[in-house]
C-alpha cells in the first residue's frame, strides 16, 4: 500500500463515527410507518425505525416489538434522527418477504 493510501486509511478511521446502540423501552408502535417511539433511560424519546432501508424495498425482514419491551437500538453516526431496531424482547409481529415469498406472523 502506497504512503498516500496509508494516510487516506488512517483518516478515515479516525474520523469515522462509531454506530452507538442503546437500551430502550417500547412506548407505541405504528405499524403504518413502520416506526416506534422509544424510550432510553435518561435520554428523550426517540422515533425509531423498524426496518433498516427508509426507502421501499423489494425484501426484508421487520420485527414489530410489543409496547412495554425491551429493545436496543442503533443510531446510525450517532445521529438520533436516524435510529433503527436492533433487537427486541419481546415481539408481537414480524414480517418476511425473500422474492415473491412472504410471511406475516403474529403472537
Amino acid at each position: 500500500m502506497s504512503t498516500d493510501a496509508e494516510i487516506v486509511k488512517k483518516i478515515k478511521e479516525l474520523t469515522a463515527a462509531p454506530m452507538l446502540v442503546v437500551p430502550a423501552v417500547v412506548l407505541s408502535v405504528d405499524e403504518d410507518t413502520l416506526t416506534a417511539l422509544v424510550k432510553p433511560k435518561d435520554e428523550a424519546e426517540l422515533n425509531v425505525r423498524l426496518k433498516s432501508a427508509e426507502d421501499e424495498v423489494n425484501e426484508y425482514f421487520i420485527i414489530v416489538p410489543r409496547v412495554g419491551s425491551s429493545v436496543l437500538v442503533a443510531l446510525i453516526e450517532n445521529d438520533e434522527s436516524e435510529a433503527v431496531l436492533l433487537k427486541a424482547n419481546e415481539i408481537d409481529r414480524f414480517l418476511v418477504k425473500i422474492g415473491d415469498k412472504s410471511l406475516d406472523m403474529t403472537t
